[in-house]
């Protein structure tokens, strides 16, 4: 007799294929496959060469295609014969193989390289740009080659973040915002990630730059993707290995600020018939200074409290993060995968605040708080995956993920007061901890069907099930012993479910247009438990997500598109749990449990012309939530937390293109102009604003000697909103030098040269005429030194894509 595991199991085949077959009535047999890559006499690959199929027989053309951007190409056919391939390229002599035989037994076949080699009297007359230019605009995205960024040498992915366009990092608050907005989701290589905000801006300001290929701005995302992030989505692409063999990259660097920075990090890539083996380990040390400086006033029994704090930080930011992955091919159609993933960090901080509180502008008293911070995240990622190709046509892959976070948060005040005369006069101890543990779990299915040359079907199905603890205890020393304070001290148990499923088709209805349409399902459950209450949040909805594309070229040089999508913000699982974080003795920031989910419409023109690219964004934002708002509590302290804004309405403009002012000096020019507006009425007089906002950032590249590149590049950001707050405008300047060598290169870079990259904002809420303004100064002028060598095997392969099934999950650990 059949077990029952084994009749449910035999029944999920059954429907799949039943599924399969229902939307697959015209399936193909499958096809013979020949792979090959294309190259240049010195090795390096030959990008978007010309790939012609031709017949033994008679020369007669079967098939053709363009190499991709490393130069590899697959060409399928559907019989069994003779062949032989030829190539050609702008500047390059047309090259052609000897004769081959393709038939099942050898399919699919590898070529290997085919070499074509310059043709000097066309490149006198042509010129060719081997290196990618720093930004590049598509018709659905903006990318960002960061390997073309010589100035951020050293730096980290969020530096190159803060200089792409329309993109805004927030440091203080761990946010990250596209197009003005702060929804933003990460993904790694295509997919979401799925720690909190707070988690990724750390993980992205301790991966050297170094490693990253290029980043991607996808402001409209399709219905494929998980709804999450009202923003958009940024997709981080590593650095991958291209040849066959064993190879790798080891980077170091080392700069200088106001205290010492160093780190490096390294790669390998090892791959043989059927197995791929895949890793890289990075270190990060940052001893930094900071100063911290805010204000903040409000009338109290007819007269005005003002407490001024200067803050000065000493800080080390340790991070370590690395990973180890395999690719098995079990046969020609399927691929098993594996990944694990590390990430480490630890914070030291030693603050020393100067404390000065005044009615009417007469001092009060005084206080010295020396604040002592620790703060230890480790998030450990496990993935197993699957890819199936049924034949050509149809396809399959199945992700499985586990995510275990944990962070631990003690916090130390020492508070030394001292009356109107600057006696000292008491001594208070004020103590916190809090310890988070997430632990996060995801499946995802997802099939890709060519219904015929014009059509392809795409469906899928995700679930996600997360569970948060979260314990804060927040006590003081009162003659010797601790006592709990049980205004601040709380403890919270949160579990979240979602589960989602989508289609989304893609039609090639002229030569000229394209059509993309997808409709998305997701059902979501939170619930929020504490010790004095059980369902304090119990939440249960479910919403349609619908995306429409419309794509129309209208000749070689110009093309248009219009999109148009439905998003959805969650909050974060650390904006949600309670904390606090005490900025002074009557000033603190903390959680907020009762914050709702916002959704966003967004609507997108663009205008490409060559190398020009136009824009035009629309979004209404409904429940917009808005980080550290602040307000004032019943014991007249100010409380900075996350709150819901009624709704904010976004409108932007970009305009970007590139100059070539000589062969040896070109720049790159990105510029944007919104106007946002929103209304907040969580207070007891609602609070309407709006602002014309403009931001500009650009890059020149000066070609010295053929080893040998400058850069400048630089940002600007006039004034903008931020909540119901004002943020006025900021940027920086930075410098880069570049000297190749045959198999490494060194690279010198000085960031913010002119020390303007500082931060400042404040304004006066109506209701409780609470006036704040704060004002922050990270270390950002830093001169660094990289060093960068490349060892082993050149001719590796392209390992695959790791995209696991948690990408979204992991974003909301921000």
């Amino acid at each position: 007799m059949k077990s029952t595991v084994t009749i449910r199991f035999n029944n999920v085949i059954k429907k799949t294929l039943i599924i399969a077959a229902f939307f697959l009535p015209g399936i193909s047999q499958a096809q013979l496959q020949i792979k090959g890559i294309t190259k240049m006499e010195n090795g390096e690959s030959l990008p978007f060469a010309s790939v012609l199929l031709l017949n033994s027989s008679d020369s007669s053309l079967v098939r053709g295609q363009l190499s991709n951007d490393a130069g590899f190409f697959t060409i399928d056919v559907s019989e069994e014969g003779f062949y032989f391939i030829s190539v050609s390229a702008v500047g390059y002599h047309k090259e052609t193989t000897k004769v081959f035989q393709v038939n099942k037994s050898n399919s699919p076949i590898n070529i290997g390289s085919i070499t074509v080699h310059a043709n000097f009297k066309l490149l006198s007359e042509v010129i060719v740009t081997a290196e990618k230019p720093m930004f590049e605009q598509k018709i659905d995205r903006t990318i960002i080659n960061v390997h073309s960024a010589i100035s951020k040498a050293g730096g980290t992915v969020l530096d190159i973040l803060q200089r792409s366009p329309g993109v805004s990092v927030d440091k203080m608050n761990n946010a990250i915002s596209l197009s003005g907005k702060q929804g933003v989701r990460i993904m790694i290589n295509g997919k979401i990630s799925r720690l909190p905000m707070e988690a990724i801006v750390q993980m992205l300001g301790g991966m050297n730059a170094e490693n990253i290929e290029r980043i991607e701005l996808i402001t409209t995302p399709p219905s494929k993707y998980d709804a999450e992030g009202d923003a958009g989505m940024i997709n981080i692409v590593m650095k991958q290995m291209e040849d066959t063999g064993t190879n790798g990259n080891l980077s170091l660097f080392s700069g200088y600020g106001r205290r010492s920075k160093y780190g490096g990090t390294l790669n390998f890539n090892s791959r043989s018939k059927k197995l791929n083996l895949f890793g890289d380990i990075t270190t990060r040390n940052d001893y930094t200074r900071q100063y911290f400086n805010t204000r903040w006033s409000i009338p109290i029994n007819n007269q005005m409290n003002e407490t001024i704090s200067i803050n000065n930080r000493t800080a080390y930011t340790g991070i370590n993060t690395g990973g180890l992955g395999f690719d098995w091919n079990v046969g020609k159609k399927t691929t098993i995968g594996g990944l694990f993933n590390f990430f480490d960090r630890k914070w030291d901080m030693d603050a020393l605040a100067d404390i000065t509180r005044t009615i009417d502008q007469n001092l009060s008293y005084s206080v010295l708080m020396n604040s002592i911070e620790q703060n230890d995240w480790l998030q450990l990622l496990g993935n197993l995956n699957l890819k199936h190709d049924f034949n050509n046509n149809f396809s399959m892959s199945v992700d499985l993920d586990r995510i275990n976070y944990n962070s631990t948060n003690p916090n130390d005040y020492y508070q030394d007061y001292f009356d109107d005369q600057g006696n000292y006069t008491t001594q208070e101890v004020l103590r916190s901890r809090k310890d988070t543990g997430i632990d996060i779990f995801t499946s995802a299915i997802d099939f890709t069907s060519k219904i015929n040359d014009n059509i392809i079907l795409e469906f899928g199905s995700k679930r996600s099930s997360t569970t948060l603890d979260n314990d804060i205890v927040v006590d003081q020393l009162n003659h010797g012993t601790w006592s709990i304070d049980d205004g601040l001290t709380s403890y919270a148990n949160m579990y979240e479910n979602i589960i989602a499923g989508y289609a989304s088709t893609t039609i090639k209805a002229t030569s000229k247009l394209d059509i993309q349409a997808g409709i998305r399902y997701e059902h979501t459950r939170t619930n929020i438990d504490t010790r004095i209450q059980k369902d304090l949040v119990d939440r249960k909805y479910g919403k349609w997500f619908p995306s429409l594309f419309i794509n129309q070229k209208i000749n070689d040089n110009s093309s248009w598109v219009i999109s148009y999508s439905r998003r959805i913000s969650r909050p974060s699982f650390f904006q949600l749990a309670p904390f606090v974080y005490f900025n002074d003795p009557s000033n603190f920031f903390s959680g907020n449990i009762s914050l709702l989910p916002s959704f966003t419409d967004a609507l997108k023109a663009e205008y490409k012309f060559k190398s020009i690219l136009l824009s035009l964004q629309y979004s209404h934002d409904k429940n917009t939530i808005s980080l550290f708002q602040p307000s004032v509590n019943a014991d007249n302290k100010q409380v900075s937390t996350a709150k819901n804004l009624d709704y904010q309405n976004n409108y932007s403009l970009v305009l970007s293109f590139p100059v070539q002012v000589t062969k040896w000096w070109e720049m790159q020019l990105n510029s944007m102009v919104g106007l946002y507006s929103n209304l907040a009425s969580y207070m007891n007089n609602p609070i309407s604003s709006s602002i014309v906002n403009f931001s500009f950032n650009g890059s020149q590249k000066f070609k010295i000697s053929k080893s040998i590149t400058a850069e400048l590049s630089g940002f600007y950001i006039s004034r903008q909103l931020f909540g119901i707050l004002e943020w006025p405008a900021y940027g920086t300047l930075d410098v880069g030098l570049e000297k190749k060598f045959s198999n490494s290169s060194l690279r010198a870079s000085y960031t913010d040269i002119f020390g303007t990259n500082k931060w400042k904002w404040g304004g006066t809420t109506p209701g409780e005429k609470l006036t704040t303004t704060t004002y922050v100064d990270f270390e950002t002028t830093i001169p660094t030194l990289t060093y960068t060598v490349n060892f082993g095997n050149n001719m590796l392969k392209k390992k695959r894509l790791h995209k696991t099934g948690s990408n979204e999950e992991q974003d909301r650990l921000k």
